[in-house]
């Protein structure tokens, strides 16, 4: 199959669902499908000639028909609301050569110009999530959302096909060889488990905003490695590691993290952008093993410490009981590679006074694998920030999960607050930008309409 006869027939069902009749209604204000403009078609062509035969490959359609019954009778009133939250869930995920364009009443297709087939299918999930989320309030909706492929079939008519689970999530492959590296990288680091135990290739990388409640700005981008597990579902942090416990697949790790966020340092210095920093983690073990220690700070002096200016370290995983020692070692190694160092602590922590004088910018929580009933949680969010107060330490609050969760860590009075509740995550980070806390409480205002 010939890239130019895969784009003809892209283009033939256009135009051949541009002929076919929209939903019914007289003066509906959704029809059947946006015909494509001729800027449309250039820039589809120049998408596709990047990958030559293997084009179909590229080309994916979300079909949300699926959610129709979720709206029961307020579907038809709800289109022009429904598509409007639809283009901006997709607009947020695509890059500048990305390309796509409503093709049906309730579908979109997608073109990610510069992804891998891997890549392509996590983002259209990325997407798919959200829009769940944000049209009924549910992740779990998002299995009422379809993902389909392309093939051209032999009679050069063009046929989609929905993908199933192990198509576009597949499960862990625990026997496939995991020699080849990420193509991201200004340079590969060196790794302990390189062709091993670990499925480098399972392993992406995508930014979650930081919202700074002062100001009601994100402006900081947290680098977070994620796997996929099936078709609506993901495990992320050091939990993509078939060990979290091994210190030499968690220095690995911490390196291909290092190595992602050196790579967007770098493109976001070449674009010319002033705004935006990048937040990394790096675990304990990673810098308590000499071996591991100099490995990285050889790869952070050469590869980060250019953009120093736009990197914040966190610390994670640091044992109870840390002495104070410890962490001005640890927040010294890293200091010279960053704009600040934070660190985690589990939310129950009440003691800061070591942190301030380690030099600590701020010091946080996770939240979102937490045991803890949501009274409970809201009571430790009380305590960490009055300790942490304290000390004239900065805190945060990572996977904030619910809108009453998020309430309560702004009453708290947390300065930073990341989780699905206020954002999706993305492939790259983007724009400094300014936050409307109103559209966080949206779905409630519109009473589910």
């Amino acid at each position: 199959m010939s890239k130019s006869s895969f784009l003809q027939s892209l283009l033939d069902s256009f135009r051949g669902a541009k002929d076919m009749p929209g939903d019914g209604r007289p003066g509906s204000p959704v029809p059947r499908v946006v015909p494509p403009s001729h800027d449309f078609e250039v820039r589809l062509h120049n998408a596709l000639s990047l990958h030559g035969p293997a084009a179909a490959s590229r080309v994916h359609l979300i079909d949300f028909a699926g959610l129709r019954t979720r709206f029961s009778d307020r579907w038809e009133r709800s289109q022009t609301k429904v598509h409007a939250i639809v283009t901006e869930c997709i607009q947020r995920h695509l890059a500048e050569v990305d390309v796509y364009n409503q093709f049906g009443d309730t579908s979109y297709l997608l073109v990610f110009a510069r992804l891998s087939v891997q890549e392509a299918q996590l983002k259209c999930l990325l997407i798919v999530r959200e829009m769940a989320r944000r049209l009924v309030g549910s992740d779990e909706a998002a299995r009422e959302i379809d993902i389909l492929g392309t093939v051209l079939r032999a009679d050069g008519q063009l046929e989609f096909r929905k993908l199933p689970q192990s198509e576009v999530l597949p499960h862990e492959q625990k026997h496939r060889p995991a020699a080849k590296k990420p193509d991201f990288l200004l340079a590969s680091p060196v790794l302990h488990h390189l062709g091993r135990s670990v499925d480098w290739e399972s392993i992406q990388f995508v930014f979650r905003p930081l919202l700074a409640l002062r100001g009601m700005v994100v402006s900081t981008f947290i680098c977070l490695p994620v796997r996929r597990t099936d078709a609506n579902n993901f495990v992320s942090g050091y939990d993509v590691l078939p060990d979290p416990a091994d210190p030499l697949q968690v220095g690995d790790l911490d390196l291909l993290t290092a190595a992602k966020v050196a790579f967007e340092a770098e493109s976001m210095a070449k674009a010319g952008s002033l705004q935006g920093l990048l937040s990394l983690p790096v675990h304990f073990e990673t810098l308590a093993n000499q071996h591991g220690r100099s490995l990285y700070l050889k790869y952070c002096a050469e590869y980060l410490k250019p953009h120093a200016g736009r990197l914040i370290f966190e610390l994670v995983n640091l044992p109870d009981g840390v002495p104070q020692s410890r962490l001005v070692d640890l927040t010294t190694l890293l200091r010279p590679t960053a704009r600040a160092v934070i660190a985690r602590f589990p939310l129950t922590r009440h003691a800061f006074g070591p942190c301030r004088a380690a030099g600590l910018h701020a010091v946080g929580s996770d939240i979102f694998r937490t045991g803890m009933d949501e009274a409970t949680l809201i009571r430790e969010m009380d305590l960490f920030v009055e300790a942490a107060n304290r000390e004239n330490l900065k805190t945060y609050i990572h996977g904030v999960r619910s809108i009453s969760l998020n309430t309560a860590a702004i009453a708290a009075g947390f300065d930073y607050i990341d989780g699905y509740a206020l954002s999706s995550v993305s492939c790259s980070p983007g724009q400094a930008q300014r936050y409307d806390l109103h559209s966080l409480y949206q779905l409630l205002l519109d009473g589910g309409n």
